[in-house]
């Protein structure tokens, strides 16, 4: 499968590690003379805070391996500014948590990175599935090893509103653009949705997420994504039909007024959901975390077995049918390239111990974090995947193969530079402002994207976007370091 560049998500958790001696009062549970590790974690779930301060607690019951490890967990409105104050802080970070689009431009291009393939044993670099692999490779050079996967776009709908509306969903893992907006016309002329200024059909995703997260939808229409693997070459074309195609998805969204045309950017992905179950929407397309917050939130009440959950749509005549249309997003562990050597090692030990070190024992750690997520993030791991599979799962909560299936078939967060990827997403926004300017010249009137007039104003805003992001990259070139060299 074809790596493909992509944007990030937001970084997360970043571990300050000091070649230092632990001093604690409590000289029972500390290893005295051990190097203090510190994990700077993203602020998370408590479900998923709960496993990862297990996980540390078990870590540091080993009294003799000369490592202590403590998790501090940051907001993310403050995580980057503390990331940067630590790359260039006396006190060097050891080990950075980081989405996978964001392991380029700020750990590779710098040289922050180590090279893990000299630091993880070969048990734990061969236990990643090729796809996982794939994600952390840079040429010959593992930058960073993931701890899990997430799809971005996934199909989250309720059945009784669909059903209510006469929307058959028995098929709903194959569905294509058109039965999705079927659904969205036959719910908004419904009772329950007509008329109603805070209920809509669907919601798509806003704020960054749409920034990265539409790029695998990109790929599976178009056939190609917006910038050419040299990273230097635009893609997009206004007389092409697969692009205007990715287009024309958001001008019918909107311009029938089937999602809000507008939503707070710091929505994105957290709530969108749970809107869902508040029956803001019918649809959604959301991550496949999403289900976790269900989970925890509804499991055993009558609103959990409402949710539906499937595949994306996609386009009647997708290039790249094969391809899903998510983004693998997630997150992944770097080693500071700065370490000494023997810290280093230190580090490495540290994910080691949380992801996979050749026992059964961490097999057993891991499967037990996908449980705690309700199974709704992806492992990266294959000796846990065929550990999970030999488990009693209720199928109630069990969605490992469908995310599995979407995950393996999708590409990860492109790497390219943000400033073009923001660019080519501004492009949806455009079309929500395009739709409503049509709307006000026609008297209010519908016009579908295969109207001349809609055409014409589609091309206008590809061709815009191609403007902003050829001045993009003239203002800051970045190649693709698989094609010369990362580091």
């Amino acid at each position: 499968m074809k790596k493909i560049l992509s944007f990030l998500m937001a970084l997360a958790l970043s571990v300050t590690c000091l070649a230092a001696f632990v001093g604690c009062a409590d000289k029972g549970d500390v290893e005295e003379g051990a190097t203090l590790i510190r994990m700077i974690a993203l602020e998370c779930p408590d479900y998923q805070k709960e496993w990862y301060k297990k996980t540390e607690k078990a870590f540091n019951s080993n009294m003799n391996d000369g490592i202590q490890l403590k998790i501090t967990y940051d907001s993310k409105g403050n995580l980057s500014s503390s990331i940067a104050t630590t790359l260039e802080g006396k006190e060097q970070t050891a080990i950075y948590w980081c989405s996978p689009g964001n392991i380029y431009g700020t750990f590779i291009k710098p040289r922050y990175a180590a090279n893990l393939l000299n630091l993880l044993s070969e048990e734990t670099i061969n236990d990643l599935t090729p796809e996982a692999k794939e994600a952390v490779m840079f040429g010959d050079k593992m930058y960073a090893y993931p701890l899990y996967f997430e799809p971005s776009m996934m199909f989250f709908y309720s059945k009784s509103v669909l059903a209510d509306a006469g929307v058959d969903t028995t098929n709903v893992d194959n569905w294509k653009w058109g039965d999705l907006f079927d659904a969205c016309a036959k719910v908004k002329a419904n009772t329950s949705f007509n008329g109603k200024s805070t209920k809509f059909p669907i919601a798509v995703p806003w704020g960054q997420a749409l920034f990265w997260a539409t790029t695998g939808m990109e790929l599976q229409t178009v056939g190609e994504q917006a910038l050419d693997e040299t990273w230097m070459g635009i893609n997009l074309d206004a007389e092409d039909e697969g692009w205007r195609a990715m287009s024309s998805f958001f001008w019918d969204i909107y311009m029938n007024g089937y999602a809000p045309s507008a939503m707070d950017s710091t929505v994105e992905y957290d709530d969108i959901v749970s809107r869902l179950i508040k029956g803001q929407f019918a649809m959604t397309i959301g991550y496949s975390a999403g289900m976790a917050e269900v989970n925890h939130q509804y499991g055993n009440s009558a609103k959990f077995n409402d949710i539906g959950f499937a595949k994306m749509p996609m386009w009647e005549k997708a290039r790249l049918p094969e391809e899903g249309a998510a983004v693998n997003g997630g997150w992944t562990y770097v080693i500071n390239n700065r370490l000494d050597s023997e810290t280093a090692q230190k580090a490495a030990k540290v994910i080691e111990f949380f992801t996979y070190d050749g026992t059964q024992a961490s097999v057993e750690r891991q499967a037990e974090f996908f449980e705690i997520c309700a199974y709704s993030r992806v492992s990266p791991s294959k000796a846990t995947r065929a550990y999970m599979d030999t488990l009693d799962i209720d199928a109630r909560f069990d969605y490992r193969h469908l995310i599995q299936e979407v995950a393996d078939s999708s590409n990860t967060a492109p790497h390219y530079l943000d400033a073009a990827q923001i660019e080519l997403s501004s492009e949806a926004y455009d079309m929500r402002k395009a739709t409503k300017e049509v709307k006000q010249k026609n008297n209010n009137r519908v016009i579908p994207s295969s109207d001349p007039i809609a055409i014409a104003k589609i091309k206008e805003c590809i061709n815009t976007a191609k403007q902003k992001m050829q001045a993009a990259l003239e203002k800051d070139p970045t190649p693709n370091p698989n094609l010369t060299s990362a580091q």
